[in-house]
């Protein structure tokens, strides 16, 4: 069976590891990197500046267990816990994350402890979010949030305040925003008692649509004794929202005198006894309900209010009127809606308009009155309105000068009404006006008197029934910027119909007709940048020099290019139909749908900006690859089946391409795509539904790739991931793997990815294989990257590590491949732990007694082991020896060899000795140890010359070991001792083996009378020179 931890950087991890960065509950990712469309759980209530290291974790049911092993660098954290009672939380367990900004934390609990002496000093934002669980009966005691220092922002959304401390809030010197909503209280005081003491409150939000009544403060209900009036002296933003109010209570609200916004549903009764409420006034009052309110009454209230906005969901339109608007007179922005759209209502009284001098802005919804007439009671203009929408009427035609008197009017909105009939000069007047939207109308013909005297920066057609654009339509609009004509019915363009239009930016007529587009179509567009004609059946060719004139054009959008089904292919000869503009583009769109399509580019013209090029058809292919065009291209997206400069792949062309998508068919004739490894600058590749089984070789498209950041394969086929494949990806920092079918991963795909951080996975499929098994334990334990696995459905549903399947080699089961590797692939490591520390000790424990025993016979028995086997493979002993004897003596004795041993012996003869000597036969840089078994064993016999300074050296007694081994072992006469001084036997019985040898061996004297030398040289040198 293959072990799991059969790679040993794999066991390190796993050992190194006990939490990755692939954590059960939370994704852990950078904010500011850019993750493109990649799915990661988000918060809705982040502020813009939470950036950096963000967790977002879910389904977590216990803070203090199911969030170990994060890093303490995290910046903010989001927290979803499961649904169900959870269990009390401590805001002491984040005090590890020093550098906690901010904390948004949705669930419920029974209880939130405080921080203590763990401080969080960097918290600024803290998010409580109840909801879900309905109220949210949590008790927070005294001064739990009194130990965050810096906390400067609180929301508690759906939590019982009722069940808080009343000094639940107190010591937050620094709070400036608090935002209660939902506190599921039915009585203000419950609110107001507890957030009294907050001086440094400088916003303050609370939604309560509980509370129906509006009564005096009472703290006593807290069983308090503050008896002191609420202030708040830095409040600058104040918004109240309450449900259905009933009751209003004088001085109810006297403690909050000045309001931002108030919210609520209010009977015209109820809404009478406002200012009873001590409020002096409010900058935004919002009013909705089932009863509708007088506009006489809701002027009162306004009035006594000092209010400056209304929004009136429930107003009696009818009592519109110069009399009824009277108290209004201070209003800014007024917004009346009649309750249910389109009920009868009747003639509406527009002069009511001059009453309101103040008034700048006006919305009006639920009209049936197709008169619309504003003006002709009007004796002087209105100069004070400038914004007037009226959508969602019923508004069916314009007559002639019929807003005349909005002299100053600069935004209207007509859009969906019902008009279908606009009458020449029925803007006439407006002279200030500069946006106006008519759109989601009937419409269906613009005249050349329809916006007679308007200076229109922006004009919005879209969603109505235009057919044809005439011949200088628009030409008394010299001003307009921005004009939409999406979604009509427009089929002809006739010549010079945007002629006057000096200074149009951006034209967009997608989903429309349109179906040629001739030379002076566009003509007199000099300052157009944007041109949009996507999704219209371009069916006859664009004639040439269309676009030539539009100096200014820089981003183009065509499509979809659908000629006759005669012509097999679509050509389009791009300076043909740009010129030289086709220099100045940065972003050029051309789509032929499912028809095939070859571009030329017919010059050597070359963009003078960063090209973005969108290619979209059934097969895309270039006639003249070679143009410097090509070069100018950095963002290249080409969808289609077959990407061609004559058969070969066309993306080696973009040679300074750094994004490149490229979207094929599964079902795709086989093109070599090897050519994308030259795309060195790419930072992004993208390949969507690429088969790469039928590749060559599918690695090496992905080789030199040095500089890529991003790669996506989605859709794609491989059979397996190896790091052949990634040895490039140096700088690889996000990689998103769909595969279609089943494959393998190998662990050494993973290992050159030295800067990855994160790992898409959606919808893994892989093998039941232990080559597979690394993924698991890499996928927890290693840290630097961040591992994202999710079911690609419309809205992603994130899946965790132990839900992995896998399919098996039978084709047809499908087990969990955690469960897999653990009974297939997994070793014991307690169990191997267990082993290796016993056999360690047990071997440690034999090498001691065996050294203590047999120390001194180990290290001759070694190099003698050697020898013999050397000796014993020579096939041919004869010859063998290359020395008569090998000298062992001391240095020190080193002038009786040279003087008297070398003549005697060597010098001497026929036959002449040779002798073997360690200071001058041994081998240079070889190991002395070795050097002397070599020796040994390559002389016939060993020479012992025996001093007392042989018997004091090491050397020589390690010379003496081996040489009586080799005694030993060979059976044979071949070692002789000489004795160059008497030495007392108390002096040998030290030396154990040279004892023994002493009474078993014959030896020599070295005779001191020098008349006996000479048989002393005979005898020796008889006995050495034997065969």
């Amino acid at each position: 069976m293959r072990a799991m931890f059969s790679h040993p950087a794999v066991l390190f991890l796993w050992i190194q590891c006990t939490s990755g960065w692939m954590h059960p509950k939370c994704q852990i990712y950078d904010r500011g990197e850019d993750l493109g469309d990649f799915p990661t759980w988000s918060c809705n209530y982040l502020p813009r500046h939470a950036e950096h290291y963000t967790a977002a974790c879910k389904y977590v049911t216990a803070i203090e267990e199911d969030l170990l092993g994060l890093p303490p660098n995290i910046n903010t954290f989001c927290i979803s816990m499961a649904n169900g009672e959870n269990r009390s939380m401590s805001l002491g367990f984040f005090s590890q994350f020093q550098d906690l900004d901010y904390l948004y934390i949705k669930g419920c609990f029974t209880q939130i402890l405080p921080s203590g002496k763990s401080h969080l000093p960097n918290l600024q934002h803290l998010h409580l979010d109840g909801m879900g669980s309905g109220c949210c009966d949590c008790h927070i005691g005294p001064h739990t949030f009194r130990d965050l220092v810096k906390l400067s922002n609180l929301t508690v959304w759906g939590y019982r305040l009722s069940a808080m401390a009343p000094d639940v809030f107190h010591g937050m010197t620094h709070l400036q925003s608090l935002i209660i909503r939902e506190p599921c209280v039915d009585d203000l005081s419950e609110i107001l008692c507890r957030i009294m003491n907050i001086k440094s409150l400088i916003k303050l939000n609370i939604e309560a649509p509980e509370i129906q009544s509006l009564n005096q403060s009472n703290c006593s209900i807290l069983n308090t004794n503050e008896s002191m009036k609420p202030v708040f002296n830095n409040l600058a933003i104040s918004d109240l929202l309450f449900g259905e109010i009933t009751h209003i209570q004088e001085g109810s609200l006297a403690w909050l005198q000045n309001l931002t916004g108030l919210s609520g549903a209010f009977s015209q009764e109820v809404l009478l006894r406002l200012p009873l409420s001590g409020i002096q006034q409010i900058q935004y009052f919002s009013c909705s309900g089932s009863n509708e309110i007088d506009i006489e009454s809701i002027c009162s209230v306004v009035f006594l209010l000092s209010i400056k906005k209304i929004y009136f969901h429930n107003a009696n339109l009818s009592s519109l009127s110069m009399s009824s608007v009277e108290l209004c007179i201070g209003l800014e922005y007024m917004h009346l809606r009649k309750p249910g759209y389109f009920h009868s209502t009747p003639y509406l009284e527009w002069h009511f308009i001059s009453g309101l001098k103040n008034l700048i802005q006006l919305t009006i919804n639920g009209l049936k009155d197709n008169r619309l007439d504003i003006c002709s009671f009007q004796k002087q203009p209105i100069k004070w309105l400038t914004k007037l929408t009226l959508r969602l009427n019923k508004l069916q035609m314009l007559f002639a000068k019929q807003f005349s008197c909005l002299i100053n009017l600069q935004y209207l909105d007509l859009a969906d009404n019902l008009i279908s009939n606009i009458e020449d000069f029925a803007f006439l007047g407006l002279t200030n006006l500069e946006s106006l939207d008519i759109g989601i109308n009937n419409i269906t013909q613009i005249n050349t008197n329809t916006f007679f005297g308007l200076q229109l920066t922006k004009l919005t057609l879209r969603l109505n029934k235009l057919h044809i654009l005439f011949a200088k339509q628009f030409s008394c609009l010299v001003k307009l910027q921005y004009l939409d004509l999406t979604h009509n019915l427009i089929s002809n363009i006739e010549d010079f119909a945007f002629l006057g239009l000096t200074n149009l930016e951006s034209l967009d007529i997608t989903r429309n007709k349109i179906t040629q587009i001739n030379a002076n179509t566009f003509f007199g567009l000099h300052s157009l940048t944007w041109l949009d004609l996507r999704n219209n059946p371009l069916i006859h060719n664009i004639e040439a020099m269309s676009f030539t004139h539009l100096t200014s054009l820089r981003q183009v959008f065509l499509g979809q290019l659908n000629n006759p089904l005669t012509e097999p292919v679509i050509k389009l000869n791009l300076t043909l139909i740009f010129g030289g503009i086709l220099s100045q583009l940065t972003h050029l769109y051309i789509s032929s749908a499912m028809r095939p399509m070859q571009l030329i580019i017919g010059s050597n013209i070359t963009s003078k900006h960063n090209l973005s090029l969108q290619l979209k058809g059934q097969t895309v292919s270039f006639e003249d690859c070679d143009r410097p065009f090509f070069q100018s291209v950095t963002h290249l997206h080409a969808d289609a089946e077959e990407f061609l400069c004559g058969s070969e792949f066309m993306g080696k062309y973009f040679t300074s391409v750094e994004t490149f998508d490229y979207r094929s068919k599964l079902s795709a004739k086989s093109v070599d795509l090897t050519s994308i490894n030259q795309l060195i600058h790419l930072r992004k590749l993208t390949l969507r539904q690429v088969d790469l089984l039928i590749q060559r070789s599918a690695d090496n498209i992905f080789h030199n790739l040095t500089k890529l950041e991003v790669l996506e394969l989605d859709n794609c086929r491989i059979y397996s991931l190896e790091g052949s494949l990634t040895k490039d990806f140096k700088s690889l920092k996000t990689l998103y793997l769909c595969i279609e079918n089943i494959y393998n991963v190998f662990y050494s795909f993973i290992e050159p990815l030295s800067s990855l951080k994160y790992l898409i996975l959606p919808q893994i499929q892989i093998f039941c294989s232990c080559d597979n098994a690394w993924l698991i334990t890499w996928a927890k334990g290693y840290r630097q990257v961040e591992v994202i696995m999710f079911t690609p459905y419309t809205n992603p549903v994130m899946s965790a590590l132990e839900d992995l399947i896998c399919l098996s080699d039978n084709g047809i089961d499908t087990p969990n491949f955690v469960k897999y590797t653990e009974a297939n692939c997994t070793t014991e490591v307690g169990f191997v732990l267990f082993a290796a520390t016993g056999l360690g000790v047990l071997f440690f424990m034999l090498v001691v007694l065996v050294h203590n025993l047999a120390g001194p016979y180990l290290l001759p028995l070694y190099h003698i082991t050697l020898g013999w086997l050397s000796e014993a493979m020579r096939s041919n002993t004869r010859g063998r020896y290359h020395y008569d004897a090998f000298v062992s003596y001391s240095g020190k004795d080193e002038r009786w060899v040279v003087e008297e041993l070398l003549p005697n012996l060597e010098q001497s003869g026929p036959p002449f000795l040779r002798l073997c000597l360690h200071s001058r036969d041994f081998q240079l840089g070889k190991d002395i140890v070795e050097n002397i078994t070599d020796s040994l064993y390559r002389s016939r016999h060993t020479l012992c010359l025996v001093s007392r300074h042989y018997l004091r050296s090491n050397w020589c007694s390690l010379e003496m070991k081996l040489a009586t081994s080799r005694l030993q072992v060979e059976q044979r006469d071949i070692l002789l001792l000489v004795f160059l001084e008497k030495i007392p036997p108390r002096r040998l019985s030290a030396h154990h083996r040279l004892a023994r040898l002493v009474k078993t061996r014959t030896y020599l004297d070295w005779p001191q009378d020098p008349d006996q030398h000479q048989a002393f040289w005979d005898r020796l040198w008889s006995k050495l020179s034997e065969a």
